[in-house]
C-alpha cells in the first residue's frame, strides 16, 4: 500500500473543479501492475471523497535500506532551513543517492545549501554521486504573506472539501463591478469591493 504521502499541490479552478498532484511512497519490490492499481485507487479515492482529480507520482521505498535512509535524513536535517526529507533512493546500478528536501522560503543561498547537503551525504556513502532536489514550502513557509492576505487558498479549498461550503464566497467569487456588487449586498469603495461589509 501507500507508505507515505508528499508534495501535495492543489489548483482550484472553481466549484468542483480542483486538480492536484501528489507523490506517494511505495514498496520498491512492487511491479508495474501493482503500482498501477495502487495509484488508480488513490485517484478514485480523491475524486469520490474530495472531488479532486489527482496525478499520482511515486517514490520507491526500500525497507531493507531504511537505516541508510534515516542516516541521510539525520545528516540533512542538521542544516538550518531544511524542514523535512523524503524520497530517499539508493540507485545501486548508477552508484547514486537522491532525495528531496523541503526548504523554507527564508533560505537565500540555495546553491550553497545544496552543495553542503550533497557533501554531507557523500561523506556517508563514499563513491556515490548525490542528487538533491528542493521542494518549496508553499503551505507554511511564507507566513508573513499569508498573515497579510488572510486565509490561504489551500486552506479554503480544504475547508470546502472537508467541512462543507463556507457561508459566503471568497473575495474573488464575483466580478468587480459596481452593479453586481450592489446586487449581491457588498460595499463599493474607491474601485474596491468587499463582500457583506467586510473590511
Amino acid at each position: 500500500g501507500v507508505l507515505g504521502v508528499h508534495d501535495h499541490v492543489l489548483h482550484d479552478y472553481g466549484p468542483d473543479s480542483a486538480i492536484g498532484s501528489v507523490h506517494v511512497d511505495v514498496d520498491a519490490s512492487l511491479d508495474a501492475a501493482a503500482i498501477h492499481r495502487l495509484t488508480r485507487s488513490v485517484q478514485i479515492a480523491a475524486i469520490e471523497g474530495f472531488r479532486v482529480f489527482l496525478t499520482v507520482g511515486i517514490y520507491a521505498a526500500d525497507p531493507a535500506r531504511r537505516a541508510d535512509a534515516e542516516a541521510v535524513e539525520a545528516a540533512v536535517l542538521r542544516h538550518d532551513g531544511v524542514k523535512s526529507v523524503h524520497g530517499v533512493f539508493f540507485d545501486d546500478e548508477r552508484s547514486a543517492v537522491s532525495f528531496d528536501a523541503l526548504v523554507e522560503f527564508t533560505v537565500r543561498d540555495r546553491d550553497a545549501l545544496r552543495a553542503a547537503l550533497a557533501a554531507d551525504v557523500a561523506a556517508l556513502f563514499p563513491g556515490r554521486s548525490v542528487a538533491v532536489n528542493f521542494d518549496a514550502d508553499y503551505s507554511g513557509g511564507n507566513r508573513a504573506l499569508r498573515k497579510k492576505k488572510g486565509v490561504s487558498r489551500g486552506r479554503r479549498l480544504f475547508d470546502r472539501f472537508v467541512s462543507g461550503p463556507s457561508p459566503g464566497p471568497s473575495r474573488r467569487s464575483f466580478p468587480r463591478t459596481r452593479g453586481s456588487c450592489r446586487a449581491r449586498g457588498c460595499r463599493w469603495r474607491a474601485r474596491r469591493w468587499r463582500p457583506w461589509g467586510g473590511r
